[in-house]
């Protein structure tokens, strides 16, 4: 009898302790044990998620833009700014280079033309004073066929060199005036020779023709003297 009073005690408290732990007697608000532990063994999401899908009439997403530094321009375009403006340097300098090869080379043609220029101002200058002054004071016509020989050379060699030199001038003004003295020069020497020969040939009853041909070379001497002091007069223009 005590044995089944205890065995009756005990089935009892094991209903009890059933009782005590079914999930309709929980209290409201707390979970089931298998409830708990189910979120226990579920695996922690991942902190990064993959990036969803884009459907197919979406545009894809853009690129992440490089990286930018003041002003908002990138490292790239420092660089390329940086080439440009060595590139612009360079250009510079070589114009400023070519520029100063190109009036260093035209004051070098300038001063060639005006010691040119030179050079014939003082050969007109020596036929105009001496040349010809000479051979109209003498009177012998053997001497004065002999001394007109080096006159009438130095006179056709500085034509030559008139010619020559006014193709080289850009200069209209000092053209011109070259050109001027070229005539005259031209003009003297025709007369001179008409002298010389009208002075070899005449005898004393031709007297007129030897003053009138002496008056020609003298007026041609004055008219060459002036052209001279024009030309001479812009031989150190630059």
């Amino acid at each position: 009898m005590a044995l089944l009073v205890a065995c009756s005690e005990g089935q009892e408290r094991a209903g009890a302790v059933v009782a005590v732990v079914t999930p309709g007697q929980l209290a409201p608000g707390l979970d089931a044990p298998e409830h708990a532990a189910s979120e226990q063994e579920q695996p922690a999401a991942t902190e990064q998620e993959q990036p969803a899908a884009t459907e197919p009439g979406e545009p894809a997403p853009a690129p992440a833009a490089p990286e930018t530094v003041d002003g908002g321009l990138s490292g790239t375009d420092w660089v390329v700014l940086g080439l440009l403006g060595i590139a612009a340097v360079a250009l510079i300098g070589s114009a400023i280079s070519a520029a100063g090869r190109y009036w260093a080379s035209k004051a070098a043609r300038r001063n060639a033309v005006s010691a040119r220029l030179s050079d014939i101002v003082g050969s007109c200058r020596w036929i105009q004073d001496s040349g010809t002054m000479e051979l109209l004071l003498i009177q012998h016509p053997l001497q004065i066929q002999s001394a007109w020989a080096p006159v009438r050379t130095q006179m056709m060699d500085t034509e030559s060199q008139i010619s020559i030199l006014r193709t080289n001038i850009e200069d209209d003004d000092r053209r011109e005036l070259l050109d001027g003295l070229g005539l005259n020069l031209t003009a003297l020497r025709s007369a001179t020779e008409a002298y010389v020969t009208i002075t070899s040939r005449a005898g004393s009853e031709s007297s007129e023709l030897v003053q009138s041909a002496n008056q020609s070379v003298m007026d041609w001497r004055r008219e060459l003297q002036i052209s001279i002091e024009l030309v001479a007069s812009h031989v150190s223009y630059r």
